[in-house]
């Protein structure tokens, strides 16, 4: 908060929760107009509360922001400073926490929900040779840290969002309870 460059909002993934809060991806720099572009301006995870508030990153230059609820926890992914990009909790009393992964180089969190469970995906090495990867669903909660949903078919799934009944919404992985 305080004196923000001047931004504009990309979509989308911005989100509102029921507080009014707004989280989200934002580009520094002015819009482009059709002249220019915005290739190569930073990214940043934002979250608006009684001002605009640009979201810490895990080491890296960029992140992401993708979701709130309505404790007003966000969720997303960050560059970190080894180059890779990791999935992230921002909670507004202990600040950012980087989720983790499942093996690979990259996680990434799309959604959180009022349980504080949080679905994604994150790469996985499929056999002892550290060049066959793929992505994972994952969900993530304080207790068990983050736990690989597997696939229904062949290697790959990703989860993109959530509810309190813990059901998961993805091209792979539809509408299955997780307990």
């Amino acid at each position: 908060p305080g004196n923000e460059p001047n931004f504009w909002a990309m979509g989308p993934d911005i989100t509102l929760n029921d507080s009014g809060q707004i989280a989200g991806t934002r580009i520094l720099s002015s819009p482009p107009t059709q002249s220019s572009s915005t290739s190569g301006a930073p990214e940043r995870g934002f979250l608006i509360d009684n001002g605009t508030g640009t979201l810490a990153t895990l080491g890296g230059a960029q992140n992401w922001g993708t979701n709130i609820n309505n404790a007003g926890q966000v969720v997303g992914f960050s560059e970190t400073s080894g180059g890779n990009t990791s999935a992230f909790l921002y909670d507004p009393d202990d600040g950012l926490t980087d989720l983790g992964g499942l093996g690979g180089s990259s996680s990434h969190a799309f959604a959180i929900n009022e349980l504080e469970q949080i679905v994604g995906h994150a790469e996985v090495i499929l056999s002892e040779d550290p060049e066959l990867r793929d992505q994972h669903a994952f969900i993530w909660d304080a207790t068990n840290g983050m736990e690989d949903f597997g696939t229904l078919r062949g290697t790959f799934s990703q989860a993109f969002d959530n509810n309190e009944f813990v059901q998961v919404a993805d091209k792979h992985l539809m509408d299955l309870n997780f307990e």
